[in-house]
């Protein structure tokens, strides 16, 4: 598998060197140029946040954050991790290829940016992320045809962005979840809750099981609901002994007829 990644990284390389036009080699040159310490991505979000109002400013933020937390995981972690040594130089007739860093290929910092940058816009903003793909797509091309990259670095530099813009997209909502979460209500110890049923004001249904809010709690509820049988009890029995109240007095009357009844008379 990786005798067959090398080989396909070894002959895109070669031929996107030697195939490319000298027009289109002065442009991906520009690009790159651009690019280089995220001005071109730096310029774009200026240029959506002022001109483009609400959905400009979001856009912009998106992508900036997309853009350094892509180049933290590809420059400060992966190149830390994989220690992969830049395509020979001789597989490149131009000289752009002795003009390249010492630090590991794997994988593309520009292309992590790049990618993470224009699809966190797109997600905000789909028409200013497509007009942010065309320069994204130059550069990824730019960094194999210049002899800093192999197509492999290219394309774990994508796939880094991808995933960044992605966990930029979902951030705010994992943090409201477990914000949400952690305010939930939960009932006594052991309490299984059955399927269907939601724990406090959380989101989750059952069953499962919740922790105790304390000693004090389990407390004062047993005391509530002594005092509502006791209640219960009462209300039952309360008829009852108010019919054998009356029964006892009838009976009483009849024995030992009181001044003014029907009886003494």
């Amino acid at each position: 598998m990786l005798a067959a990644i090398r080989s396909t990284d070894r002959q895109l390389a070669k031929g996107l060197a030697a195939g490319t036009p000298p027009l289109l080699h002065r442009t991906l040159s520009a690009v790159e140029e651009a690019a280089e310490s995220t001005k071109l991505w730096c310029g774009a979000a200026a240029v959506m946040a002022a001109a483009g109002g609400w959905r400009g400013r979001t856009a912009a933020t998106a992508g900036v954050s997309a853009m350094v937390l892509a180049q933290l995981v590809s420059n400060g972690l992966c190149k830390q991790l994989v220690d992969r040594e830049r395509p020979p130089e001789q597989w490149f007739p131009h000289d752009e290829a002795k003009d390249r860093p010492e630090s590991s290929s794997f994988p593309s910092g520009h292309t992590a940016a790049a990618v993470a940058f224009t699809a966190a816009t797109a997600a905000v903003w789909p028409a200013a992320g497509a007009v942010c793909a065309v320069p994204t797509a130059l550069v990824a091309v730019e960094r194999v045809q210049s002899g800093a990259h192999y197509p492999s670095d290219v394309a774990a530099g994508a796939a880094i962005g991808l995933a960044v813009a992605m966990l930029v997209r979902r951030a705010p909502r994992l943090v409201l979840g477990w914000a949400g979460g952690a305010d939930r209500q939960v009932p006594h110890d052991g309490e299984q809750l059955p399927a269907g049923t939601r724990c406090g004001r959380g989101k989750g249904t059952g069953p499962a099981s919740c922790n105790s809010h304390g000693a004090g709690r389990g407390r004062k509820d047993a005391l509530l609901t002594a005092r509502h049988q006791a209640k219960a009890r009462k209300a039952v029995l309360a008829p009852a002994a108010a019919l054998e109240g009356t029964g006892a007095g009838l009976r009483a009357q009849a024995a030992f007829p009181v001044c003014g009844s029907r009886a003494a008379r």
